[in-house]
């Protein structure tokens, strides 16, 4: 595999520059650019772009019902990039990336990949994603790195919190259609708690504790304090669904902290 510097994957969606305001007899300048993979090749100093990218001053997109690069190995179908060119202007307007089944190096692939930015304030001075999730700006990828042993999905979500800050999510799981539903029911759940949820919240802590004799899974269950109860004490102790306990057996269940006092 061709060693590469630096790669950016995930639509490099990104404003170029406020370009100054054209005379009425001079074309305008373009002031928003995007694009899906742009390539950083060792010793080079600029990225070679790969599939549909479009620079614009007006509103324009570019797309690919299929793009292949065989150096890089770089595999896009139906994929799109767009601009909505300059606002008042020489602002940049709001960007556009989309893509089905992607791969890049043959080691790294997805069935979607999609970004969509727009201007913060509408003057080009930041940028926030278009798309949210329970209020908060957020992007959400799932792709697949393919190793010797098979495929290996991941699933990253990133939300914009505002104020400065961020949250992201990494998973990795299971090759299965219903841990990718799960997942993505998960990043959907995700949300900021009020001031009153934040202050009515008991923290919990793992105890490890044995296990005595005429204990059972479900006994274990239901001294954890937690909405889903048996399923986080089988995922505490890495116990598949129809494993038992014996006596003797240290195993771990999470339970409220002590209050203040």
């Amino acid at each position: 595999m061709r060693r590469v510097r630096e790669t950016a994957l995930c639509a490099f969606v990104a404003a170029l520059v406020v370009a100054p305001v054209a005379a009425a007899d001079v074309a305008p300048a373009p002031c928003v650019g995007a694009g899906l993979v742009a390539i950083v090749p060792p010793a080079a100093t600029e990225p070679t772009t790969l599939g549909p990218a479009i620079t614009a001053a007006a509103t324009t997109s570019a797309d690919a019902p299929t793009f292949h690069d065989a150096q890089y190995l770089v595999d896009l179908t139906n994929a799109q990039a767009g601009g909505a060119g300059c606002v008042r202007t020489s602002a940049p307007g709001g960007t556009h990336a989309v893509s089905h089944h992607w791969g890049v190096f043959g080691a790294v692939s997805g069935d979607s990949l999609r970004a969509d930015l727009v201007p913060a304030d509408g003057d080009g001075s930041g940028w926030r994603l278009r798309t949210t999730i329970n209020g908060l700006h957020a992007v959400v990828l799932q792709l697949r790195i393919h190793s010797q042993k098979g495929e290996v999905p991941i699933a990253i979500a990133t939300y914009d919190g505002g104020e400065g800050d961020a949250y992201h999510f990494i998973i990795l799981s299971p090759p299965s259609n219903s841990s990718a539903d799960g997942i993505m029911q998960l990043f959907r759940s995700f949300r900021r708690l009020t001031t009153a949820q934040a202050a009515a919240l008991r923290p919990r802590v793992i105890h490890v504790v044995t296990a005595g004799r005429g204990d059972t899974v479900e006994t274990m269950a239901r001294r954890t304090a937690d909405v889903a109860p048996r399923a986080l004490f089988l995922l505490l102790n890495g116990m598949a669904q129809s494993e038992t306990l014996k006596p003797g057996e240290r195993v771990k269940i999470v339970t409220y902290a002590p209050g203040p006092g």
